[in-house]
């Protein structure tokens, strides 16, 4: 969006209520409107109580859901519940109140032939391609921008989440670990490392390079959210949280004798 053509906006993270002008548009601008807003001509409101956020140059309102509701393009992490690739498709639960389907060839360079068998407990990574509740849910693994790389090469940016573990986290801090502007990950990141995938339906998807270290993610992720305000502002500063779990190791000072003369 052209920040020329917009008079006015409420800043990221801002709360709005229901009848707020969030953005005020110039005559002929044009902007993508998301969830929990209405544009009437050169105003965009409020029709939820939320934060104000834009995401790919969308503009939103998000509210402190504790339940997920499914959008069209929303990314998710879902658990294989039935189906098998002899039926052609597989059904996910993605915390989304009914079965989402898959279907077996959604995968990029997958075919008839050749394409996952997955089975009943596998963690999915994918995105919501019709999530309307009047008619079936469904979801796809097939990625629609950047560079596709073949499911079989393990390079694909969706597909089967192999090992790890799935934690469950409140979907609006799941967005909040998206936003760019974000460095509560890029910080842990520092101190250990670890692969990391985040579903806005209110799971990460964690692997360490140990059991142990992959449970102690999982709980710094849970006293991360517990610090973050539905503001976004902390209690506490993210290191003071990330020495608890991962502390920087200390080096010793050199006594005297040890210095080189």
């Amino acid at each position: 969006m052209s920040h020329e053509l917009v008079e006015v906006k409420k800043r990221k993270r801002e709360w709005a209520m229901p009848g707020d002008v969030v953005i005020k548009l110039r005559p002929g601008a044009v902007v993508s409107v998301g969830r929990g807003l209405r544009q009437d001509l050169t105003k965009i409101t409020a029709i939820r109580c939320g934060q104000y956020d834009e995401h790919n140059e969308k503009h939103l309102v998000i509210g402190d859901e504790k339940a997920y509701i499914p959008r069209n393009e929303d990314i998710v992490i879902g658990i294989v519940a039935k189906g098998s690739s002899y039926t052609g498709s597989y059904y996910l639960d993605a915390g989304a109140g009914d079965m989402v389907k898959l279907g077996a060839e959604s995968f990029d360079g997958a075919s008839k032939r050749i394409k996952p068998d997955l089975k009943i407990g596998s963690t999915v990574y994918a995105r919501m391609v019709q999530a309307r509740s009047e008619i079936e849910m469904e979801a796809s693994c097939c990625s629609v921008t950047g560079v596709k790389k073949d499911w079989v090469t393990g390079e694909s940016l969706f597909g089967e989440l192999k090992g790890g573990y799935v934690h469950n986290i409140r979907p609006i801090f799941a967005r909040h670990l998206l936003a760019d502007t974000n460095q509560l990950l890029t910080k842990l990141g520092e101190r250990v490392a670890f692969e990391c995938c985040i579903g806005v339906n209110g799971r990460v998807w964690l692997r360490g390079r140990t059991t142990t270290t992959t449970q102690l993610l999982a709980r710094c992720i849970t006293e991360l959210q517990r610090n973050t305000l539905p503001d976004g502002e902390a209690l506490q500063t993210i290191d003071e949280i990330l020495d608890d779990f991962f502390p920087i190791a200390k080096t010793r000072p050199k006594a005297e004798s040890e210095e080189d003369v």
